[in-house]
């Protein structure tokens, strides 16, 4: 009997959590496809944003934006990182984790500098633990205010204008199907492709084409940290969603190994009472 409600106890406790976890599948779910619509919207605006930037930066010497494209020997990297603040999604946070490990030893040499700037708990743990390099910064990319956001920006061209970094890269997971995570350089720009001459001819800029740059140039830097904000957070969300259906479908083979030692254990105990009776042992 003791046997038996030590099963009947675990069947209970699987049960239990096999309602937790079918709970945060669908939060992960909901979460995802908030996620993925902002992610549809900020695309298409990006989109259509950098296809003025192309056509009017193609009509005019780059002027003052020169220097946001000009590759320098890498003395000095920073390397934005983005994980989730919480587990239970998978491979997600380890192979971020792993991947930071990856580019330190690959690109760190005895005359450079790599530090790294932390966006999630698990990153900024790992890199406490391990005495890596780092530098905090407390705007959150995809709650923080736009003017919080365009700040940051301004920082990281700051740093990457007065020589302090000249490579400035953002290390992303965005996929949840175990493929490595993505390095996105933010700095130094890359130059468009010259347009066509029927393209350039058709576009008159008012009042002049280095003022629409400079209206649009702060946008495009914060779309493009908003996007890589929602790339990773849209693979944080489809590995802990994956991850929570595997945990699910963990559980009903469980239960059902368990419902079948269960019964194998009651049926032991009825035949065992039969036989007793039948054998007159019971007083």
């Amino acid at each position: 009997m003791a046997q038996q409600k030590k099963v009947l106890t675990r069947i209970h406790i699987t049960q239990s959590i096999q309602k937790v976890t079918q709970a945060m599948k669908m939060v992960s779910v909901a979460k995802l496809e908030q996620v993925k619509r902002k992610r549809a919207y900020m695309g298409l605006y990006a989109r259509k944003l950098r296809g003025i930037w192309q056509r009017i930066l193609s009509l005019s010497p780059v002027g003052t934006y020169g220097d946001y494209f000009v590759k320098r020997p890498v003395k000095n990297e920073l390397c934005l990182v983005f994980s989730g603040d919480k587990g239970l999604c998978g491979s997600f946070n380890h192979g971020i984790l792993r991947e930071v490990k990856r580019y330190y030893g690959m690109n760190k040499r005895v005359d450079n500098q790599i530090d790294f700037l932390p966006f999630g708990n698990r990153v900024k743990g790992y890199l406490q633990k391990k005495g890596l390099p780092y530098i905090v910064s407390d705007v959150d990319l995809l709650k923080g205010d736009p003017d919080e956001v365009q700040g940051f920006m301004g920082l990281l061209k700051g740093y990457f204008l007065s020589g302090k970094y000249d490579r400035i890269v953002a290390l992303y997971q965005e996929s949840a199907s175990g493929a490595p995570p993505c390095i996105e350089e933010i700095f130094p720009m890359c130059l468009p492709e010259k347009m066509g001459g029927d393209l350039v001819e058709h576009v008159l800029c008012e009042p002049d084409s280095m003022s629409i740059l400079d209206c649009l140039f702060p946008e495009l830097l914060c779309l493009q940290m908003g996007e890589i904000a929602l790339k990773s957070a849209v693979g944080e969300h489809k590995s802990r969603m994956v991850a929570m259906s595997q945990a699910s479908d963990n559980a009903d083979k469980l239960l059902r190994k368990l419902r079948l030692i269960y019964n194998r254990i009651r049926q032991e105990n009825i035949t065992k009472g039969i036989i007793e009776v039948t054998a007159g042992l019971i007083y």
